[in-house]
């Protein structure tokens, strides 16, 4: 998030229920259960999160669903272990571009750079993408 506009890096979800740790549970990225109209969802509440929390750069959340509920459980400001994985899985140096983000470059730089795709994000890949 550049104060402007969110990046979502990635939509990663989790295989076992909420509850357990995300060191020990499986994910799958792109997520497999979850439609459009869930991932605009998460990707509203990411963006309102970041807005208010005032970040520039990385924020990761994790978000519970269940029916159609939307839970927070919670919101780092900062990297964690998910942001190497979803840089690999979705060939997005991430970290560098959240680098470059805290420092008062833009996404639409980083896009015009070539550092970020120039359409798109982690929360549109095709549904028939590989999964990591």
């Amino acid at each position: 998030y550049d104060g402007t506009e969110l990046y979502l890096g990635g939509v990663m979800e989790h295989i076992e229920e909420a509850g357990i740790h995300s060191g020990d549970s499986a994910c799958a990225l792109p997520p497999i259960t979850l439609g459009g109209f869930d991932i605009k969802r998460l990707r509203a509440s990411t963006e309102g999160i970041a807005k208010g929390v005032g970040v520039l750069g990385l924020i990761n959340i994790q978000f519970a669903l269940s029916g159609d509920i939307l839970y927070v459980l919670e919101a780092n400001p900062r990297a964690s272990r998910t942001v190497p994985f979803t840089s690999k899985a979705t060939a997005v140096p991430l970290a560098k571009a959240a680098a470059r983000i805290s420092l008062g470059s833009t996404i639409a730089e980083l896009r015009a750079e070539g550092l970020l795709p120039k359409t798109g994000d982690g929360g549109t890949l095709p549904l028939d993408a590989p999964i990591s």
